[in-house]
Parts: C-alpha cells; structure tokens; sequence
C-alpha cells in the first residue's frame, strides 16, 4: 500500500477541513481539524475561529464549540480570569 503525505500549510486547514466535510470525506476532514487543535491558540486563535465558523457551516455544532471553548479560556487567561491550570 503507497502512503502519500501531504503537507497543508496551517492557514488552510478550516478550508480544506471544510472542502472535504462537503464531499464526504469526513473522517480526513476531522483529521484536518484535530491536527488544528494541537496548535497553540494563543499564536492562531484566528485559525479556530475560521475552524469553527466552517464547523458550523456544516451542521458540526458540538465540534464547533470545542474550538470556541479553548479560545475562551485562553482569552479569560490573557485577561486574568483563569489561571494556568484552567
């Protein structure tokens, strides 16, 4: 079996997650996504907003809070409401 890797650059994981959520391909769309919460918020919080918003789009509500969950933690940290171990 040949395994081909391709590299997407980070900026266009919420598109290409979406893309491929509308064509079916849900399980490497998820894989798209699921590599975007690796990533730090605090450096691409703009990411997990474009990540939820395509979420949405397709009807992905509670994976869609997921990444609306950590941006609101790592912004109640920024401004003091949660500690580090939040």
């Amino acid at each position: 079996m040949l395994l081909i890797v391709i590299i997407v650059p980070l900026a266009c994981v919420p598109l290409s997650g979406l893309c491929l959520a509308r064509m079916g391909r849900m399980p490497e769309a998820e894989s798209y996504f699921a590599a975007l919460l690796d990533e730090p918020e605090e450096q691409y919080g703009d990411l997990y907003l474009e990540a939820a918003d395509a979420l949405m789009a397709i009807g992905q509500y509670g994976r869609a809070v997921g990444f609306l969950e950590k941006l609101e933690v790592e912004h109640g940290r920024a401004m003091g409401i949660y500690g580090r171990g939040t």
